[in-house]
C-alpha cells in the first residue's frame, strides 16, 4: 500500500501564537498538575474498558469482508417524573374495563435528557490471500437526545402470588442529534493491523479520560476556565486523531501512546469520515416482579423485563479519501435511511429503596439484534491531485451537475434459532445472532431516479424499484456467522418516581464471519416433509432468498415440496423454501411467501416431471390422459365421450380447481 501524507497531524500543534503569558503559565501549571493525576485516571478508565487481545482477534480473519470489532458506549441520562402527567395516565388506565379493578394500579409519565459517547474499533479484511489488505477503522460518536416514557403498573391475581407481586408496561419515544467522526487506516499484514488496533485502544482510553475530566471541570466557572486552557483538541466530540480533535498529551503518555505510534498510524492513514444523524426510537417494555423483600425497612426487589425496540436513523456522511500514489484524493457523499430492530432483555434488574424514597437500581441488559434495513445513496466527488483536507474543502466540495449516483439496499435477516452462550465476566450470556445479508444495488442512475427508488426500497419493494429505473438491481447474498455479545450495565439512582439519574456502560464485541451466499439446493425428494399448494390463481413469484431477487414463478394451484425451512425477512414477513415446477416446466428451488401457499395432503397431490399427479390413484384402475394446450376437463370429456361428472370425481384429489388445469397434468379416466 503506498504511503499517504495526511494534511492533519494526529497530534495537532499547540496554537500558542498570540496567547498572553498568563494563559501560557496557566497551561503549564495545569499540565504539571495533570502529569501526576493522569496515570491514576487512565488506570481507572482502563479497568472499566478492559483491553482486548487484538493479535488473537485479528488472527481469526480469513476471508473477504470478515471483521472483528469492539464498541464501548457511555451514557448519562437524567429523568424527571411529572406528577400531574402521571395522575392523568392513572385516570386514563382506570377507564379501561379489564384494568380499572386491578389492585395497585398506578400510572407514570417521565421525560428525560441523555448524553452519549461511544468509540468503535473494527478491523476488516478486504480480498483474500496475498492480495488481502486490512482496514482498521476508529470511530467516535457523540449524541444528545430527549425522550418520554408513558407507563402503567398493577398487581394481578396470579402475579400477586409471586414474591415480586406486580407487572409494569411502558411505551417509550426518544429522538436526538448525533455526530460521528471516523478514521481508517490500511495495512498489508495482520500483524500491523493488530498493532494499530492496540494503539487505537490506548488512544481510546486517553480520550475517555480526557472527556471525563473536561466534563467534571465544566461543573463550575473556574473548572470551565481550566478546561478551556487545557491542552488538547478544539472539539471534544471530534475523533481524537482527526481534524479538530486531540487529547491532552499527558493523558496520551499515561495511556502508553508514543510519538512512534502516532507516526505509524499517520503513515497508513486512508480516510476520514464525518457524519451527522437524526436518530429516533420507539420502544415497548414489559416488566414482571420476580422477588421482593423489606429487610430493616429497605425495600429490595428483582425484576425481569423485555423491551422491543425500533430505531430509525437519517444520516448524511462525507468521507475524504487521501491520495494513494497516483490516485488523486476524492470525496464520497452518502445518505443513509436505516431501520434497526432489537430486543433489550433484562435477565437481572434489581432495585433497593430507602424509607426516605431514595433508591438505587442496577441491572444487566442483553441486546438481541433482530435485523435491519439500510437504504443508501452515494456519489463521488473527484478532487485535484494534491488537494489537502481542510475545513473549507470539507464544507464546499460539490459534485459536478449530472454526476450519477449509486443506490443500495442492505437487509439483515436474523437466524431465529437458539443463540450460543458466550463467556461474560464469571458466567455466560446469550451471544449475537447469526444473520443473512441481502444486498441489492444499482449504479449510475440520476438523482431523480434515486429519489423515486429510495422510498420504494425503504418499503422493501425491489420489484417496484426495478420497474422505476427500467433495469434489474444486482443482488448478492451472504451468510454472516457472528459470535461475541452486546450488553449494557445501567445504574439508576435518585428519588423514586420524582427525579433520577442513570449511568450506563455498554460493550459490544465479536467477529462477523462472512461465510458466502446461501445457495438453494434441492435435497433428495424422500426428505420432503410437507406438500404445499399455490393459492393465488395467477401464480406466485419465486425468489433467491426471503424478499430476494426474482428467479421464476410457480403456476396457480401447483404443488410444491418443502423441507420445513422457514425464515423471516427484515419486515417480519415469513418465507418458506420450496421446490416445484416453474411455469416453463423446469424444476426450481427457491423461496416463497408462506401466506401465499397452504398445506396439502402428500398422498393426494404431487408433481412429476411435467405436471400434477395423484399418487393415491397412480396404480389404480384408471386410464391416463396428459393435458395438452387449450384443454379443459369439459372438453376432454366431450371429445372422448367420457362422463364429465365421473371424470371430475376421479381427479378431485390433485385438480384443486376444475377450471385450472395445465399442460402436462395427469387426468385419470375411470375404466
Amino acid at each position: 500500500m503506498p504511503t499517504v501524507n495526511p494534511t492533519v497531524s494526529p497530534s495537532p500543534p499547540r496554537a500558542d501564537a498570540g496567547r498572553s503569558g498568563l494563559v501560557d503559565t496557566a497551561r503549564r501549571v495545569i499540565n504539571d498538575q495533570l502529569r501526576g493525576l493522569a496515570p491514576s485516571l487512565v488506570r481507572l478508565v482502563d479497568s472499566i474498558s478492559q483491553p482486548q487481545d487484538w493479535k488473537q482477534q485479528v488472527g481469526r480473519l480469513h476471508d473477504n469482508q470478515d471483521s472483528v470489532f469492539r464498541r464501548d458506549l457511555q451514557e448519562i441520562k437524567g429523568e424527571l417524573t411529572l406528577s400531574v402527567g402521571s395522575g392523568l395516565v392513572k385516570k386514563l388506565l382506570q377507564k379501561i374495563p379489564k384494568i380499572k379493578d386491578l389492585p395497585g394500579l398506578d400510572g407514570s409519565l417521565a421525560v428525560n435528557l441523555k448524553d452519549q459517547t461511544s468509540h468503535t474499533i473494527r478491523v476488516s479484511q478486504k480480498g483474500t490471500g496475498k492480495a488481502a489488505i486490512y482496514i482498521v477503522r476508529f470511530d467516535k460518536m457523540t449524541m444528545v437526545g430527549a425522550g418520554a416514557e408513558l407507563g402503567g403498573k398493577a398487581e394481578t391475581g396470579h402475579i400477586k402470588q409471586l414474591p415480586g407481586g406486580e407487572a409494569e408496561g411502558k411505551l417509550k419515544r426518544e429522538s436526538g442529534a448525533q455526530l460521528s467522526h471516523a478514521m481508517e487506516y490500511s495495512f498489508r499484514s495482520k500483524a500491523d493491523a493488530a498493532r494499530a488496533a492496540v494503539i487505537l485502544e490506548r488512544v481510546q482510553t486517553a480520550d475517555l479520560a480526557d472527556d471525563y475530566l473536561r466534563r467534571a471541570l465544566a461543573g463550575n466557572p473556574v473548572g470551565l476556565a481550566v478546561a478551556g486552557v487545557m491542552e488538547g483538541g478544539v472539539l471534544p466530540m471530534a475523533n481524537p486523531l482527526g481534524l479538530a480533535g486531540g487529547v491532552n498529551p499527558e493523558l496520551m503518555h499515561a495511556a502508553g501512546v508514543t510519538e512512534a505510534d502516532l507516526r505509524f498510524l499517520e503513515k497508513n492513514l486512508f480516510s476520514q469520515s464525518f457524519a451527522s444523524s437524526a436518530p429516533s426510537r420507539v420502544a415497548a417494555e414489559g416488566k414482571l416482579g420476580l422477588w421482593k423483600a423489606k429487610p430493616l425497612g429497605v425495600e429490595v426487589k428483582q425484576d425481569g423485563a423485555l423491551e422491543g425496540r425500533k430505531d430509525l436513523n437519517f444520516t448524511a456522511r462525507r468521507t475524504y479519501y487521501y491520495q494513494q500514489g497516483d490516485i488523486p484524493p476524492q470525496i464520497i457523499d452518502r445518505m443513509d435511511i436505516s431501520r434497526i430492530d432489537s430486543n433489550k432483555e433484562k435477565p437481572l434488574a434489581g432495585k433497593a429503596k430507602l424509607p426516605s424514597n431514595w433508591m438505587g437500581q442496577p441491572s444487566l441488559d442483553v441486546i438481541d439484534d433482530r435485523g435491519s434495513r439500510v437504504v443508501t445513496m452515494s456519489s463521488q466527488i473527484s478532487l485535484a491531485p494534491g488537494t489537502k483536507l481542510t475545513p473549507q474543502v470539507l464544507a464546499t466540495a460539490q459534485a459536478k451537475p449530472g454526476t450519477p449516483v449509486d443506490v443500495r439496499l442492505t437487509d439483515l435477516s436474523p437466524d431465529l434459532g437458539p443463540r450460543q452462550m458466550m463467556p461474560f465476566q464469571d458466567g455466560t450470556i446469550q451471544g449475537r445472532r447469526d444473520m443473512t445479508r441481502d444486498v441489492w444495488k444499482i449504479d449510475d442512475i440520476s438523482r431523480g431516479q434515486a429519489a423515486a427508488v429510495m422510498p420504494l426500497l425503504v418499503l422493501g419493494s425491489v420489484d417496484a424499484a426495478e420497474a422505476a429505473v427500467g433495469r434489474p438491481m444486482k443482488h448478492d447474498q451472504s451468510r454472516i456467522d457472528r459470535d461475541g455479545y452486546h450488553v449494557q450495565l445501567p445504574f439508576k439512582f435518585g428519588a423514586d418516581k420524582v427525579i433520577a439519574a442513570e449511568a450506563t456502560l455498554a460493550r459490544a464485541t465479536g467477529m462477523d464471519d462472512f461465510a458466502g451466499p446461501r445457495k438453494p439446493t434441492a435435497p433428495a425428494p424422500q426428505k420432503l416433509k410437507t406438500r404445499l399448494v399455490v393459492q393465488p390463481m395467477e401464480g406466485i413469484n419465486v425468489r433467491s432468498a426471503p424478499n430476494g431477487e426474482k428467479i421464476g414463478a410457480y403456476q396457480g394451484t401447483a404443488f410444491l415440496g418443502t423441507w420445513g425451512e422457514t425464515r423471516f425477512d427484515a419486515k417480519g414477513q415469513e418465507w418458506q423454501k420450496v421446490v416445484g415446477l416453474s411455469q416453463d416446466d423446469k424444476e426450481l428451488v427457491g423461496w416463497v411467501r408462506t401466506d401465499l401457499v397452504r398445506t396439502y395432503p402428500m398422498e393426494m397431490g404431487a408433481m412429476d416431471k411435467v405436471g400434477r399427479i395423484n399418487p393415491s390413484v397412480e396404480k389404480g384402475m384408471f386410464r391416463l390422459y396428459k393435458v395438452q394446450d387449450d384443454d379443459s376437463l369439459w372438453n376432454i370429456a366431450k371429445k372422448n365421450g367420457w362422463d364429465f361428472e365421473a371424470l371430475l370425481k376421479a381427479n378431485k384429489g390433485h385438480v384443486v380447481n376444475p377450471n385450472r388445469i395445465y399442460r402436462g397434468d395427469s387426468i385419470y379416466v375411470p375404466k
